[in-house]
């Protein structure tokens, strides 16, 4: 693999919570990379024990981070970055995970980096996201983009944006999706100790509906509309579920959900 004509060595991660750890963990084992870490709450003695069989260095100096990366993720919190003073960083390629933080403003702290903005999700961390991702055009090779795919494709599933605000939209529904998700499954475990099972048996209930509904889907080729028609029987008790739910209504609910999201993703971009 080749990033701006070099070989890749090493890795830069700056900000090392939840996302930093899982890029380290998804890649510490696909190449002989080098590591380097800089972030001010992993100092455990046994984390840096475990850091240092899979060649990862720490570092508490983002001038001496940046040096010695090919390769620098960016994941600390956008108002952490924002208090950043402007760096040196010229030619190297930089990957941002940040909300909200737009390619202007890194490049305005990185000076003359290279940059590549995505919007992960929180299933990232076990390899099975939606990592949605932009760049300018003009500022890379085809062989660097073709080698930041190849190792993007780790995290999951990609999708390229056709513009950078673009990222509000996919947002909205990747960004937020998870969350959507818990709070369906949630509801329906409620749902169903409500109406007398244990939470035990609601939840072995409630995860095997919706894992084997969801693996039926992707094996039929049917629209889920006839999906829906085909689990409700003419008066029956499918069909006075969804009238109580009321399917128009719920559905207008969301599109008014993943807008609000959208609109609070550019507010914060501001």
């Amino acid at each position: 693999m080749k990033n701006i004509g070099l070989e890749l060595n090493s890795i830069g991660i700056f900000g090392f919570g939840n996302m930093g750890q899982a890029i380290f963990d998804l890649l510490k084992e696909q190449k002989n990379y080098k590591f380097f870490i800089n972030d001010s709450i992993f100092q455990r003695a046994q984390d840096l024990r475990k850091m240092k069989l899979f060649r990862a260095k720490w570092s508490n100096n983002l001038v001496e981070l940046i040096r010695s990366s090919d390769l620098l993720f960016i994941c600390v919190k956008p108002q952490n970055f924002r208090e950043l003073e402007p760096l040196e960083a010229k030619n190297k390629t930089i990957i941002s995970i940040m909300a909200g933080i737009t390619l202007k403003e890194i490049n305005q702290k990185f000076k003359g980096a290279k940059v590549i903005r995505t919007m992960p999700n929180l299933p990232l961390q076990i390899g099975e996201g939606i990592l949605a991702w932009y760049y300018q055009k003009n500022i890379f090779t085809k062989k660097e983009i073709n080698f930041i795919q190849e190792l993007l494709s780790f995290f999951g599933e990609l999708v390229l944006l056709k513009k950078e605000s673009d990222i509000h939209s996919i947002t909205a529904i990747t960004g937020c999706g998870p969350a959507y998700v818990f709070a369906f499954i949630n509801a329906l475990i409620k749902s169903a100790i409500k109406l007398g099972f244990s939470r035990e048996e609601a939840k072995l209930i409630v995860d095997g509906t919706i894992s084997g509904s969801f693996n039926y889907y992707q094996n039929q080729n049917l629209e889920l509309e006839k999906l829906i028609t085909k689990v409700s029987s003419k008066k029956g008790i499918t069909e006075v579920a969804l009238k109580e739910l009321n399917l128009k209504e719920f559905y207008n609910t969301w599109q008014k959900v993943t807008k609000k999201a959208e609109v609070r993703s550019k507010e914060l971009s501001k």
